[in-house]
């Protein structure tokens, strides 16, 4: 009969969104436009205002989950390390079949020190310096993600090797990461890079 809708083909409403994962959705666009603001606009232009802006979410909303610039920065932090260690665990699952895992795992540290998530937390180390109330607060964090960041080397390359060879891995990569934010050319840092792996299975063999 024309006109006769048929039950079946009518959608069903969509779900609506309990207020705890509203919750979690705001807070993680928050979090993320604060990572971004760092990396972009540096640790003293980074405000609630400026990041409530670019969240898109009110001033209101934002200090209801963050009261204090302080309490938003590193809880930023925070969820910069879970995302860091995110990215190096999810290509932890492609070594399994590379032949030079040393190798392999040296390219997957540059990947999370090559970019913008590396950047912000510089903004906030810098910071820390001449702030006792951030350093006490981000100290803590950061000694945690080192332990963890650990633990995937050692899971990558094994225990014998992992201890020196994650500690200089970490060192030239902070430093090469730091020469990148004033020297944009990749050419001299990718050939540093391919000299470290050589050094870097040496160090493996020695350690075995």
């Amino acid at each position: 009969m024309a006109g006769t809708r048929n039950p079946a083909a009518v959608a069903a409403p969509a779900a609506r969104r309990t207020q705890q994962e509203r919750t979690a959705v705001t807070r993680s666009r928050v979090l993320n436009a604060t990572i971004e603001h760092l990396a972009q606009c540096g640790y003293a232009r980074t405000t609630t205002v400026e990041v409530a802006v670019r969240a898109g979410v009110s001033r209101g909303a934002l200090v209801h989950h963050f009261p204090t610039r302080s309490d938003l920065v590193l809880a930023a932090l925070e969820h910069l390390c879970e995302r860091r260690l995110a990215e190096l665990e999810a290509g932890m699952s492609r070594l399994s079949g590379s032949d030079d895992r040393v190798g392999a795992f040296v390219d997957l540290m540059w990947s999370t020190f090559n970019g913008p998530l590396f950047a912000a937390q510089l903004e906030l180390w810098t910071a820390a310096r001449t702030d006792p109330e951030l350093y006490a607060r981000l100290y803590p964090l950061e000694r945690g993600f080192g332990k963890r960041l650990a633990q995937l080397c050692a899971d990558a390359v094994g225990r014998d090797t992992a201890g020196p060879f994650y500690e200089l891995t970490k060192h030239v990569m902070r430093g090469m990461a730091v020469e990148r934010l004033l020297k944009a050319d990749d050419s001299e840092r990718l050939e540093a890079l391919e000299r470290w792996k050589g050094l870097a299975l040496v160090l493996g063999r020695d350690g075995a």
